[in-house]
């Protein structure tokens, strides 16, 4: 109810709320980033304390600009509220991932692990100091594609195998051949060659004249030609195969004239 009289009014205020948004400074992969906080002008607002994460790349801190510049706030750190809103920036430092060499060997050792950060350039390791018998390096693989040694490699979000690529070796040249007569026919035994040669496959077998030919798959190692004239003179040839990518399978003779007996 209005009187007469005088009346001294008194303003009542009541604060205004403020938020503080956190922002994954606009990169793809950031899970985990805080929800909207609110507080008035003047308070001291502790921040969420929990880091958000993003593949390769640890967090850094929050600031108050997107390219890390102005204030800067760690995960739980307090924050003192002005006359506006406040959005935080996540700034990411690049992780340390690692580079594990793998692949079969035969004899010395496989390179060591390296570390790079998420995004820089690695040198891939050379292809010295370990061999695989019967097979020569080609490169190596991150199971996508492929690097020659001492290549360059970009390092991903994420620790990487790097395994070693190998090219089969033609086979090595057989010996001749030992050929045991019979009646119209030989039993003929291949004998495998030696050095780095890729395993062989297979070894056919011909004979001249007349062209019979018959194949050893291994790990056998005998074969028999029949339909031969007793009393002449054969040559035996042994020719070694196997499935060598990227050439023609590679082809040595060596011979040993037989007389099959009748």
């Amino acid at each position: 109810t209005v009187r007469d009289g005088h009346y001294l009014l008194y303003a009542v205020w009541s604060p205004i709320a403020y938020n503080i948004t956190f922002s994954d400074n606009s990169v793809a992969g950031v899970s985990g980033i805080p929800v909207v906080q609110t507080g008035n002008l003047g308070e001291i607002v502790a921040l969420n304390s929990n880091k958000p994460s993003r593949s390769g790349y640890l967090f850094s801190n929050w600031t108050t600009n997107a390219d890390g510049s102005g204030l800067a706030y760690g995960a739980g750190s307090q924050l003192i509220l002005g006359s506006a809103g406040v959005t935080l920036y996540a700034q990411w430092s690049a992780a340390t991932n690692t580079i594990i060499y793998s692949g079969t060997i035969t004899s010395g050792a496989l390179p060591s692990a390296q570390g790079a950060a998420t995004g820089a350039t690695a040198v891939l390791a050379a292809s010295t100091g370990f061999t695989r018998t019967g097979y020569t390096f080609d490169k190596w693989s991150d199971g996508i594609d492929l690097y020659a040694a001492g290549a360059n490699f970009t390092m991903p979000a994420a620790n990487t195998l790097i395994t070693a690529q190998w090219i089969l070796n033609a086979p090595n040249s057989p010996a001749a051949p030992t050929v045991v007569s019979g009646d119209s026919s030989a039993t003929i035994t291949v004998i495998p060659g030696s050095g780095n040669g890729g395993p062989a496959t297979s070894y056919v077998v011909t004979v001249s004249p007349g062209g019979a030919t018959c194949t050893v798959f291994s790990p056998a190692t005998t074969c028999s030609i029949s339909g031969l004239d007793n009393g002449t003179a054969y040559t035996f040839t042994a020719v070694a195969q196997n499935n060598r990518i990227g050439s023609d399978v590679r082809a040595v003779d060596c011979s040993r004239v037989k007389h099959p007996t009748g």
